[in-house]
């Protein structure tokens, strides 16, 4: 990260995208004494909401002593009560009572199906659950990553607000007469930008509207429960997990997928070849674990770690092509699109997406050595 932020010919809004994915204390206060101004990083919001969760587990562990008369057992910050509980199970010390990750689970069961608490400490317990996930839900709907009417509406203006900034852009060039090939490229490229905003702003009103501000939520289920995939479970069950996708995706042939040319959203009927699942499946238990991330493929590596390969095999992309080196940088760390790319660059959507899929390619074949 270092070799970026000293690098002169890196972008300064490339810069601020490194700092606010990955900047620690150290960082951003040499930052603040001369004079810039940032918030907290990714990696330091991350471990912020980390010990939020520290102080819920905290609790419930208290909870959980007092109901089986268990305390919080820890050495050296490392809790080992379910150690100790099942020495004493052998021993034959105490009689087999329900362990924590057992407990916790039977009160997320019973606050996701809205049942009752048994117990005072049951309620205290699940009351903790609520304000945790409710929290988090919260946090989710207002980046779209749960969908609710308050995201599609929000998603709306800044909608118009881009719609607005193109339409002037385009209503400025065609005032001027007599235009030269540059301006008439830049009005065709503000144009299609324009036509995809307005697809997709009608989209977004077309989902308000059949939208009610209630969440949706799976059968049975009355709370906010997030869902994790046991990633040792897929690995060692892979074939069993291929069977229930096989089957889903057999019976749900379609997908929406983005317009290239409108930006509206059209439903697709996939194959229906057992060859064509098999491979989306494949595909998709993939993704699940990982195995198809550059920046995640390697073992127990560390973010930081992969970042510093990543930067390393950027630069030396960069000796060797520097258009394709500032294409990555600005798709991959300032988070560009490709139209918004081509217009820093001054070149053409079609070459940047070239430089693009060129890039990514070199990058994961070079990072693999």
């Amino acid at each position: 990260m270092k070799r970026v932020l000293q690098n002169l010919k890196v972008p300064d809004r490339v810069k601020r995208a490194v700092l606010d994915i990955a900047g620690d204390s150290g960082i951003l206060l040499n930052l603040h004494v001369n004079g810039f101004r940032t918030g907290p990083s990714i990696y330091q919001k991350a471990s912020m909401r980390d010990g939020e969760w520290v102080q819920v587990y905290d609790e419930l562990r208290n909870i959980y002593g007092s109901v089986f008369g268990k305390g919080k057992q820890t050495v050296l910050d490392y809790d080992v009560g379910g150690i100790t509980q099942k020495l004493a199970e052998k021993a034959k010390v105490q009689p087999k009572q329900i362990n924590f990750q057992e407990y916790i689970t039977q009160l997320n069961r019973k606050r996701m199906l809205g049942e009752k608490a048994a117990d005072d400490a049951e309620s205290r317990g699940m009351k903790l659950l609520d304000d945790f996930y409710e929290t988090w839900e919260k946090r989710l709907s207002s980046t779209g990553l749960v969908g609710s009417l308050a995201h599609y509406k929000n998603k709306s203006m800044l909608l118009d607000d881009d719609i607005e900034y193109r339409q002037g852009i385009v209503s400025e060039l065609r005032k001027k007469k007599n235009l030269t090939e540059t301006q008439k490229d830049r009005l065709s490229h503000n144009q299609n930008i324009l036509s995809r905003l307005k697809a997709q702003k009608k989209d977004t009103d077309m989902q308000i509207k059949a939208m009610s501000d209630q969440r949706l939520m799976p059968a049975n289920e009355e709370k906010f429960h997030p869902r994790y995939w046991k990633f040792d479970a897929i690995k060692s069950r892979r074939e069993e997990f291929f069977d229930i996708l096989f089957d889903w995706y057999s019976k749900n042939p379609f997908v929406y997928t983005v317009d290239k040319d409108s930006g509206a959203l059209v439903r697709t009927r996939l194959s229906s070849n057992p060859d064509d699942i098999s491979k989306r499946v494949n595909d998709t238990i993939n993704k699940i674990l990982n195995l198809d991330d550059v920046t995640l493929a390697y073992g127990t590596s560390t973010f930081s770690s992969n970042l510093i390969v990543l930067d390393e095999a950027i630069e030396k992309l960069t000796r060797r092509d520097k258009l394709k080196a500032d294409v990555v940088k600005l798709r991959y760390f300032a988070g560009l699109t490709i139209e918004q790319t081509a217009e820093v660059l001054g070149s053409s959507p079609a070459t940047v997406k070239r430089c693009w899929s060129y890039a990514r390619a070199w990058l994961l074949q070079e990072i693999d050595k």
